[in-house]
């Protein structure tokens, strides 16, 4: 019984791939068929990419295994705490002296 439910379906899906085809546009086919084979093409590396990761997070509950568990060592020291002084400015970037500026190009001394 499922044997005959498979080769229907599948019959079904060649049939409406056929009619569907014959609808369509070479535009519209080469869309379909660019999208295709995008898809096949990105299964190796998905695969790939899901047997390293599979493979590092074994090797990670492995170390995680064999590592002893020490507790975290926290220092604290005493003493006054230390005043930091940020870098001042010269004074002469605080003085309100005029500006001048010289404009490149012009002729002013001819």
């Amino acid at each position: 019984m499922k044997k005959v439910a498979a080769l229907a379906i599948i019959a079904f899906a060649v049939t409406a791939g056929a009619i569907i085809a014959n609808r369509m546009s070479t535009e519209a086919m080469a869309v379909v068929i660019g999208v295709v084979c995008g898809v096949l093409a990105s299964v190796p590396a998905s695969l790939l990419i899901l047997a390293v990761s599979g493979r590092r997070n074994g090797q990670q509950e492995e170390w995680k295994q064999a590592r002893p568990t020490v507790p975290p060592v926290v220092v604290i020291q005493g003493g006054q705490p230390s005043q930091w002084n940020a870098p001042q400015l010269p004074a002469a970037r605080w003085q309100n002296s005029p500006r001048t500026f010289e404009i490149v190009g012009e002729g002013g001394e001819e």
